[in-house]
């Protein structure tokens, strides 16, 4: 087990918005959240990558007590977020970019070329700053940033938010490899059904900061049925039903 969450509460100041979360991903699983916005799918997210305090509840990543570390030791120790908006540095090339990554990481020089292989359209924008590529490459160029760490566990906030349908192929594509060549984990939030059809082994309903139904994956290929059940879970107006 990759990760273990149980019973976890986090929010903003007294406003809690977790409210007794517990979640288990397997190694090599990739787990979708599919929720209203202001629900508690990015609370969730930063406070697993430690940039929102626990109030209450424990995350285990490999095994470890990671409840109380701060973001840092939690990446230090496998787990890496790519933030709605990418976060990269617009000022900086995509060559800088990943290499600040990877200085920070202290993982040797090498990784880069084995990074970039598995995004060859990268390859060709490294001289380009990063806040001249479209969206598509920029979310490329984070989930490389993120990959230059060398996590066991990759979350993902919206990660096709923005960008075209070609690249969220690929992201599917890169993304499949990695899981199957060194069983890395995903936790996605996105609202995208059909990128998480593809990508998605479980998707994980969230309402009011709590999960609340499971939907297979094989069901999301279908709009009509999808959309049926998560009226089933949410309710015309967004309230969960009985």
């Amino acid at each position: 087990m990759i990760l273990t969450v149980r019973k976890l509460k986090a929010g903003y100041g007294p406003m809690q918005v977790l409210s007794g979360i517990s979640l288990d991903v397997n190694a090599g699983e990739a787990v979708g959240i599919l929720g209203h916005n202001g629900m508690g799918k990015t609370t969730l997210l930063r406070t697993l990558m430690g940039h929102l305090t626990v109030q209450d509840g424990s995350i285990h990543l490999g095994g470890k007590d990671v409840t109380q570390e701060p973001a840092e030791r939690r990446a230090a120790a496998g787990m890496t977020l790519v933030p709605q908006g990418r976060g990269i540095f617009s000022g900086l090339s995509v060559f800088e970019n990943l290499r600040f990554a990877l200085v920070g990481s202290g993982r040797p020089e090498s990784v880069l070329d084995e990074v970039v292989a598995s995004f060859p359209r990268l390859r060709r924008l490294f001289d380009r700053a990063a806040g001249a590529l479209s969206g598509g490459e920029q979310q490329l160029l984070a989930l490389a940033r993120a990959l230059c760490i060398g996590p066991s566990l990759l979350l993902l906030d919206e990660p096709t938010e923005g960008i075209q349908p070609s690249i969220c192929d690929e992201i599917v594509d890169i993304l499949g490899q990695l899981r199957r060549t060194s069983k890395l984990s995903l936790i996605v939030v996105e609202q995208n059904l059909e990128f998480l059809r593809a990508l998605a082994d479980r998707v994980l309903v969230m309402q009011k900061g709590a999960f609340v139904g499971e939907l297979s994956p094989g069901l999301l290929a279908d709009p009509v049925e999808s959309m049926a059940a998560l009226d089933i879970v949410f309710g015309a107006e967004g309230e969960q039903r009985p």
